[in-house]
């Protein structure tokens, strides 16, 4: 059980540090007079996937002591989390510097030469087109996770609770009884 406490707790803690991170990316985002529609649906995932763990995480808290709710089920995931939101903070710290010299940067694309938009420098921040790939499949991985996690948690509780208060018939009617 003494894995168990503070579980809720540091699952909020990583959807506050996940927030951190989607407001870093959408103000990212701003910076550009058209921002990719790429990086706004990756914002609205990693939005959704703070959601979810802010919910759980304030579930979890509330019952984790009462039905002895072990951390087995939320590590992969929770640490899942934590490697992809502290990837995206490494590569938007990256395109905010411009470190790599990405801004300045001309591609030749259809014989046309275009600057290179935010889309394209994030992906050369997370190391190419195949790891901007695994990282996106890794987030929906997550997020598909996360939510299935959620809803058996929820599932889990209501079915404690439904228990403790047949319990709680039980006792009330066997004291009428006497």
């Amino acid at each position: 059980m003494a894995e168990a406490i503070g579980l809720g707790a540091s699952i909020a803690g990583l959807a506050t540090f996940g927030a951190q991170i989607v407001t870093s990316l959408r103000t990212y985002a701003s910076a550009y007079s058209r921002a990719s529609h790429k990086i706004n649906g990756l914002s609205s995932d990693l939005a959704l996937i703070n959601s979810i763990l802010t919910d759980l995480g304030t579930s979890i808290t509330k019952y984790e002591q009462k039905f002895n709710i072990t951390a087995t089920n939320f590590i992969e995931a929770k640490a899942s989390c934590e490697r992809n939101f502290e990837r995206l903070r490494k590569a938007l710290k990256v395109v905010k510097k411009d470190e790599t010299g990405v801004g300045d940067a001309k591609w030749k694309s259809f014989g046309k030469e275009r600057s290179v938009g935010p889309w394209e420098k994030l992906m050369f921040a997370l190391g190419g087109e195949d790891e901007l790939k695994t990282f996106l499949q890794e987030i929906e991985s997550s997020k598909s996770t996360l939510q299935l996690l959620l809803e058996s948690f929820k599932l889990f509780i209501l079915l404690r609770l439904y228990v403790l208060h047949l319990h709680e018939i039980s006792h009330i009617n066997s004291m009428s009884i006497c």
